[in-house]
């Protein structure tokens, strides 16, 4: 398995736009792109989907799994449990 930046497949935003690093991802199992803060559900997650269906279907054609990453979300109250929950 090998965590890839979110843009990894056109070498966008938080990826550097080295060829190789395709090349690299074509030897291994899976993928998993790291999306924490990149998407919110009110303003930016439709395009973002439109880009994994996408990165799905490039490692479909490559041959390579691809796992989502799964973000719950966050609470200031995890980190201080005086504080209300939101």
């Amino acid at each position: 398995m090998l965590s890839v930046p979110t843009y990894w497949r056109g070498f966008g935003r938080d990826t550097h736009p080295n060829t190789h690093l395709h090349d690299v991802i074509k030897n291994v199992d899976i993928i998993y792109p790291w999306t924490i803060g990149r998407y919110n559900n009110e303003e930016t997650y439709n395009n973002y989907k439109s880009k994994q269906k996408g990165d799905i279907e490039w490692c479909k054609q490559n041959k390579v799994d691809y796992a989502a990453t799964i973000f719950p979300g966050f609470s200031w109250h995890n980190l201080n449990p005086q504080s209300p929950f939101n």
